[in-house]
């Protein structure tokens, strides 16, 4: 988008076409006090503190809303945990000024949380999840999935009620050429922002159709379960744009296009822990996806998967053992996935680096 550098009148629309006069938008701008990083971070993070029960026939005034998991914290936290009863995640659910992100320890009980459902709607909807033991079955495999898209769908509607404050503030105190270029840079950002939000929302609604009973959707589920100490646990639909292999299946620039989206859950039982995929059954790309996955050497995929996790995945928690356990030449790899500019760019996982001491025992089509 080009804009003019000519200075309208005052009564004339503003230039960055927010709708106002520019007498009420970007007139003296630049003299403006500029935010600290401290103040817009933390007004940032007030969107992210939304309470909202995302439950499909929740009322307006559903009931107490609590901070509810997407990972099973019985069975899975709790194995992750160390004695303290921490894990340790790469990623800050709040926004930060590093750089390099450094394992930090978060408290089972805040980890994988978001304000999303109501304590009734959490306890009925998931009940199979968190007080059965997981089988692999269609609800089981459906109900991983749908934590991961409710999630992902707060995330992006949290997101996306920062934009008033973004156009409104961080252009404050600039010369009127750089108000331009921030303005420009923002502008390709939210258009982003907003595609995601609207995919996402088409693809929840799909899937509370189903929820609901009241449409009939049909769903593909893979379960990989394995032996081996589950060190590592994360959740999230993730649109992939290209394959393992770096071939491309989506092209994210389409803005006309629907994108095809992948659900991916890690959970635990007794004696083995499940990786869980879900996607429609229409959905070609990610079929393909899932053939090029399958088509690794059987002992490297659940390491391909952890970096393919770690890479797109910022739900992902681990246990300080297992980190600790990794070699310097690992734990950067497992670094640089994390801060990779994802989704725009394919990273290509090192598919003979053995990440995880995890051997498959079966692969299921459910």
């Amino acid at each position: 988008m080009i804009l003019s550098l000519r200075t309208p009148g005052r009564n004339d629309p503003c230039w960055c076409r927010s709708g106002l006069k520019y007498k009420r938008c970007h007139l003296g701008r630049e003299s403006l006090q500029p935010k600290t990083i401290g103040e817009v971070i933390s007004q940032l993070n007030n969107q992210f503190s939304i309470k909202r029960c995302l439950h499909p026939s929740s009322p307006s005034g559903c009931g107490q809303i609590i901070k509810a998991h997407t990972l099973q914290k019985s069975n899975l936290l709790y194995s992750l945990a160390d004695q303290t009863n921490h894990v340790l995640t790469l990623y800050q659910h709040q926004l930060n000024r590093s750089l390099t992100p450094e394992p930090r320890k978060i408290g089972i009980n805040k980890a994988s949380t978001f304000s999303g459902f109501c304590n009734r709607h959490d306890n009925d909807v998931f009940a199979p999840l968190e007080k059965s033991e997981f089988l692999g079955t269609p609800e089981q495999c459906f109900l991983v999935s749908y934590r991961a898209i409710c999630h992902e769908f707060y995330q992006k509607t949290c997101a996306v009620a920062t934009i008033p404050y973004q156009q409104n503030t961080i252009d404050r105190g600039f010369s009127i050429e750089l108000q331009h270029e921030i303005h420009r840079q923002t502008s390709i950002y939210i258009a982003g922002l907003t595609q995601g939000y609207e995919d996402i929302a088409r693809f929840k609604k799909i899937a509370d159709g189903h929820l609901l009973g009241n449409a009939r959707v049909e769903w593909k589920h893979l379960t990989i379960s394995f032996t081996g100490e589950v060190c590592i646990a994360g959740t999230g639909a993730v649109t992939p744009y290209w394959d393992i292999n770096g071939k491309t299946l989506q092209n994210p620039m389409n803005t006309r296009a629907n994108l095809q989206h992948l659900c991916f859950g890690i959970v635990a039982g007794p004696e083995v822990g499940t990786i869980v995929f879900s996607w429609l059954w229409n959905n070609t790309a990610i079929d393909q996806f899932i053939a090029t996955l399958m088509s690794i050497p059987r002992h490297f995929i659940p390491s391909v998967l952890v970096q393919y996790v770690f890479a797109n995945i910022e739900n992902t928690y681990f246990s300080e053992k297992w980190w600790l356990g990794l070699s310097t030449d690992q734990q950067h790899l497992v670094t640089q996935l994390a801060i990779a500019p994802t989704p725009y760019h394919a990273n290509l996982p090192d598919k003979e680096s053995l990440l995880v001491p995890w051997e498959i025992t079966n692969i299921a089509q459910v």
